[in-house]
């Protein structure tokens, strides 16, 4: 473990993902745990594939007090089917790269800069997560040193996953407003562990331990539903290619910190010159908003918030969650810690969460019953115009016939051929689980439309088409600042097409 996180944990992402596999307690999980260890690069990778690949902003927060906005409880649902499925058939690599990414997805709203919007959030978002990155060894020492324990209760029932996120976005959130209130953006901008006084670490330390106990949790809950024992696995090899390979890593390490400081400094001299953040506002916070209006809040506004004559002074941490606390409890003042810190996270409860089914995918995709905005392609706005003819669904959207709802729409540009196009790239994205927006429409741009047309194409083949289609103006329009897919990429979506198909066969 010490090898692996020193040569490969560049992110809060790669450190949460590891850092839950010592807390594994059950035998299946353990073993899952060193199967995870063995295909550790399929795990880390997919573990900051959401942030760096898909950048689909949207699935990675949970508004709470915003009638829970966010994709974060769909994106977890979608991933737990796909990795479980992995795993049953005895897909180890793929499965890891699953669960890396559904790490992901669960421990983005235990933040709580992801379980609201506002101004202030805004100014201070990036400087801010550089500041916890830089700081996460201090933090996770201090869990271990103040002893903190998480009781972390999953739903015995179908949703489970999406309960456990809803519950933990919510003890985040109970932090948001003051979290942004007390972070020193001068300071941190220089010195990132310096932005954090004594408060917001505390409120760290027991995010963290949320997130890196639930996570073991919940990859136990994924061991014990594998039908079939687990192999055991031998880690010396692994072991001896990660230490190798920690020279390159560490060169990659180094690169991605100068880019965030640079990053992170212009978004402090655009605050000081303007008194808010317009053009360096983090790529997240922009999507998400443009999504999802900000909602009006008794906030101060942005300069308010985060200028202060002095210092903001450390005081108690009087916001933590304390033991005993539920998902359904009013938070409560936490004690000293002469004794270990227990806090109790009970997702098991029945108003947590609507239900929602996980289907096998010989059944029809549960992203089948996702809004359609959710669909590639389909903003916002567009969403509205097909709800006025009752299409509010991706199933429904799907069953329908483009002809009639372009005239139903009754619009220039929404034609039956655009819409048909969509509906490609929807039927890809349903069945295909690593694949994600952005990708299913260089999919369908290169005449590549369904789940059984990938699954009769060659590697290497479909990605030469992919690459070339990317270097015309369409292409990248569709890339915008995203990357194109590697041949590894579309391996994979090969291979889950066709193991897709053999699924509706059976």
């Amino acid at each position: 473990m010490t090898i692996l996180r020193a040569a490969h944990c560049r992110s809060t992402h790669h450190y949460f993902a590891l850092d839950a596999i010592p807390m594994l307690q059950t035998a299946s999980g353990k073993q899952l745990g060193q199967i995870l260890l063995q295909h550790h690069n399929a795990y880390l990778t997919g573990a900051k594939d959401p942030d760096t690949k898909f950048r689909d902003f949207r699935n990675h927060v949970l508004h709470v007090a915003d009638n829970q906005w966010g994709g974060a409880p769909r994106a977890c649902e979608k991933w737990l089917a796909t990795a479980v499925q992995q795993l049953q058939q005895e897909q180890f690599k793929d499965a890891a790269y699953s669960l890396g990414v559904l790490s992901h997805y669960f421990t983005d709203p235990i933040m709580p800069l992801h379980t609201g919007s506002s101004e202030a959030e805004g100014v201070v978002h990036r400087p801010m997560e550089w500041s916890v990155c830089q700081t996460y060894e201090e933090i996770y020492r201090q869990i271990r040193e103040d002893r903190v324990r998480v009781n972390f209760q999953l739903a015995q029932r179908d949703g489970w996953i999406s309960e456990a996120v809803l519950t933990a976005a919510q003890q985040s959130h109970q932090h948001y407003h003051r979290i942004i209130e007390i972070y020193d953006l001068e300071r941190g901008v220089k010195r990132p562990s310096e932005g954090l006084n004594s408060e917001s670490r505390e409120i760290l330390v027991n995010m963290f331990a949320i997130a890196i106990t639930g996570w073991a949790r919940i990859l136990e809950r994924v061991a014990a539903s594998c039908q079939s024992p687990l192999p055991e696995v031998s880690l010396n090899l692994a072991t001896v290619v990660s230490a190798i390979q920690i020279p390159s890593k560490w060169v990659v390490r180094k690169i991605a910190s100068a880019q965030e400081q640079r990053a992170v400094r212009a978004v402090f001299a655009e605050f000081e010159r303007t008194g808010t953040v317009k053009t360096n506002l983090p790529e997240e916070v922009r999507l998400v908003r443009a999504e999802r209006p900000m909602p009006n809040t008794p906030n101060a506004t942005a300069n308010e918030v985060v200028t202060a004559a002095e210092p903001v002074a450390d005081t108690p941490a009087t916001d933590s969650p304390a033991t005993d606390l539920t998902a359904t409890d009013s938070p409560v003042t936490a004690t000293p810690i002469a004794e270990p810190l227990r806090l109790h996270i009970n997702a098991d409860s029945s108003d947590a969460i609507p239900k929602r089914d996980v289907v096998p995918s010989s059944a029809a995709p549960a992203s089948y019953a996702q809004d359609l905005v959710d669909a590639p392609s389909i903003g916002p706005k567009t969403a509205k115009r097909f709800a006025a003819i009752g299409i509010t669904t991706i199933g429904q959207f799907l069953a329908s016939d483009a002809t009639q709802m372009a005239t139903q729409l009754d619009t220039r540009w929404i034609t039956a051929e655009l819409i048909e196009d969509w509906q490609a790239q929807a039927t890809l994205v349903s069945h295909i689980g690593s694949l994600c927006g952005y990708k299913s429409q260089l999919l369908v741009a290169v005449g590549c439309r369904t789940p059984t047309q990938l699954a009769d194409r060659a590697a290497d083949e479909l990605c030469d088409e992919i690459t070339q289609f990317c270097q015309t103006k369409a292409g990248q329009r569709i890339l915008r600042s995203s990357t194109p897919p590697e041949q590894t990429d579309v391996t994979r979506w090969i291979d889950e097409a066709r193991q897709d198909r053999q699924n509706q066969a059976a």
